[in-house]
């Protein structure tokens, strides 16, 4: 339970809460009744709503009613971050020692805040300051958005020294994904120009040849591809030259293009 005491002869006042050994809230008035207020040893920022609406004089509210005032407020828990640098600090707080603190010497719980937390939140705002809640906010947003593009494979030609490893992992799972899929159409292709094809005359042949080669890359990368295995073909087939029927109409409609641009 909280104890308010106000010690004898100073113009201060404090909430003491009995878990910790630093009062939660501590109002200290100076001989020109302007007044400061501690959150367990540490001061609340300038910009604190207190400070703002009481112009931090002692004259525009009594002590009581400031106090009443501040237990309106509760502990800011500050944000999840264990590093200190120039936004953060740790505020530390010594524990009243009771037996299930024996094994530590120094009993105390620990809040990391940024420069600028309120330590005392409204009790609208939650269990945090806006400061606080706010950075919250900004590193899930973060983390969110780098999680997205860890899960995002990088460009093939994206420099390495540059790319996180996750992402060339998830490029290369994908490029074996494709090659393998590649590879699958090939053996179908190859085994469907074995299966279905007709033996021609050389003329007919070299006929079909030229054609293709008249055409240069005219044609899908599929009908190319298709070309290639056929070519493979003519080398492995010793009963002549045999041509996929599908080849022939292939070949037949390009000379009519180019018959057709002449």
């Amino acid at each position: 339970m909280d104890q308010l005491q106000s010690p004898q002869g100073q113009g201060d006042s404090e909430k003491i809460h009995n878990e910790f050994l630093y009062p939660q809230i501590k109002v200290i008035v100076d001989d020109s009744l302007g007044f400061i207020v501690k959150g367990f040893s540490c001061s609340l920022p300038d910009d604190h709503p207190v400070y703002l609406q009481q112009k931090r004089l002692a004259v525009n509210i009594t002590l009581k009613n400031l106090v009443k005032e501040l237990k309106a407020y509760k502990l800011c828990c500050g944000v999840l971050w264990n590093k200190l640098n120039g936004k953060f600090f740790h505020n530390v707080i010594p524990i009243c020692a009771t037996n299930k603190y024996d094994n530590n010497p120094f009993p105390n719980k620990g809040y990391w805040r940024i420069k600028g937390c309120s330590l005392q939140s409204d009790d609208d705002g939650g269990d945090v300051c806006d400061g606080c809640d706010q950075f919250s906010s900004s590193v899930e947003i973060a983390n969110c958005t780098k999680t997205q593009r860890l899960s995002t494979p990088v460009q093939v030609q994206a420099t390495l020294s540059k790319t996180h490893p996750a992402r060339i992992k998830l490029t290369l799972q994908g490029q074996r994904l494709r090659c393998t899929e590649l590879e699958r159409e090939l053996s179908v292709m190859h085994n469907e120009l074995q299966r279905n094809n007709a033996e021609i005359n050389c003329e007919l042949s070299n006929d079909l040849a030229d054609i293709k080669t008249k055409a240069g890359s005219k044609g899908t990368l599929s009908m190319n591809l298709f070309w290639q295995q056929q070519q493979k073909l003519f080398g492995n087939n010793a009963t002549g030259v045999r041509y996929h029927p599908m080849k022939i109409q292939f070949c037949l409609s390009l000379s009519c293009q180019i018959a057709f641009m002449l």
